[in-house]
């Protein structure tokens, strides 16, 4: 989980420049950080503050690569499970 926070504020803390996107545009890493974030908290038995995560990770996920994408299949997936679904 300590790595997923270091990656987390790492990837936060990059200028928009650098990454080379404005805000909005399609990043291959998008829900990436998230969704690593909540599979640590879910296995820490911690669900709400993983679903928090995991559903946020499902909604940029799905916005921007769409409902069959491997990332946002598995935020749905994460959600289910933490749902009990």
């Amino acid at each position: 989980m300590a790595e997923v926070q270091g990656a987390d504020e790492l990837y936060r803390g990059l200028s928009e420049l650098y990454r080379g996107l404005s805000e909005g545009q399609r990043h291959p890493d998008t829900g990436a950080v998230e969704l690593a974030f909540a599979t640590a908290l879910s296995g820490l038995r911690r669900d709400p503050e993983a679903r928090v995560l995991a559903a946020a990770a499902h909604d940029a996920c799905l916005a921007s690569f769409g409902p069959d994408h491997q990332r946002t299949v598995e935020a749905q997936t994460l959600l289910d499970r933490i749902d009990g679904a």
